[in-house]
């Protein structure tokens, strides 16, 4: 299993950590993201929409509540960004509507706490996870990047991350 550390010091560093990552990707992709409650899911996602070109991270929120956003700007993949956080456990319409936004061609997916349900939806995907820094600072992550299934285009995103940010 190709994996890969990285760390980040503040949220905004979190963001642009994830703006390096995002501008890697291209459609289609499915990224879980994995973190405790507050361990930065949601300001990756924001880096990440920034990265992968001209979605304004501010629009950029938890879909806790609504399970799924969708973000369109003109000229850049669409992005699905899914939480699972409030279900705990998927029905046959869950598993329609997600496979749906899942199997887009045409979109990134973000999947906070995917854990939960990915690996019963999909084969490959690319795992950031997340956790508090180990230096003890409020505001550090420490990052392990991972790729899980048989796609071979996420070990070589994480190829590209190592080189490239």
């Amino acid at each position: 299993m190709r994996a890969l550390r990285r760390s980040s010091a503040s949220p905004e560093e979190t963001l642009k950590l994830g703006e390096c990552f995002g501008s890697l990707l291209s459609a289609p992709a499915i990224i879980n993201l994995s973190a405790p409650l507050g361990g930065g899911k949601t300001w990756f996602s924001k880096g990440v929409a920034r990265g992968v070109g001209g979605h304004d991270y501010d629009d950029v929120l938890s879909p806790a509540f609504n399970l799924v956003h969708e973000y369109v700007t003109a000229g850049a993949p669409k992005i699905y960004h899914v939480d699972f956080y409030r279900l705990d456990e998927l029905v046959a319409e869950d598993v329609q509507m997600f496979g749906e936004y899942l199997s887009d061609d045409s979109a990134i997916s973000l999947v906070e706490w995917g854990d939960k349900f990915l690996p019963d939806l999909v084969d490959s995907f690319l795992t950031v996870r997340i956790a508090y820094g180990a230096d003890g600072s409020p505001s550090g992550r420490d990052f392990l990047f991972s790729a899980t299934g048989p796609d071979p285009s996420y070990p070589a995103i994480i190829d590209r991350f190592e080189s490239s940010c």
